[in-house]
């Protein structure tokens, strides 16, 4: 026959047992839980600065191609009005070396015909 008190024993080991099993599960799941905490705040943390290194690459790629755009259509509009400014000095000049060449021609005409007509 089994005595009380080795019943009592496997009792109290069986109960200790069951606790530790208990107790070992619950420090276990804690753990488990403590480090997907960390896991999901270190991902969190991650992505978050992802997107914003993402979104200031992007902003900054959007400024600089507005900037290069914004200085080639300045520097087309400075080229195209140095030209017509040249062009229109050009073409004015040339109207008054015309102009200045047809005067001293009629001019040294007027004077040829006169000297002409003296000598005649």
């Amino acid at each position: 026959m089994i005595s009380g008190e080795y019943l009592e024993n496997i009792w109290r080991i069986s109960g200790e047992y069951v606790e530790n099993i208990w107790r070992i599960s619950r420090e276990y799941l804690e753990y488990i839980w403590r480090i997907s905490g960390v896991y999901l705040e270190n991902m969190w943390r991650i992505c978050g600065e992802y997107l914003e290194n993402i979104w200031s690459i992007s902003r900054e790629y959007v400024e600089n191609i507005w900037r290069i755009s914004r200085e080639y259509v300045e520097n087309i509009w400075s080229i195209s009005r140095e030209y017509v400014e040249n062009i229109w000095r050009i073409s004015r000049e040339y109207v008054e070396n015309i102009w200045r060449i047809s005067g001293e021609y009629l001019e040294n005409m007027w004077r040829i015909s006169g000297e002409y007509l003296e000598n005649i």
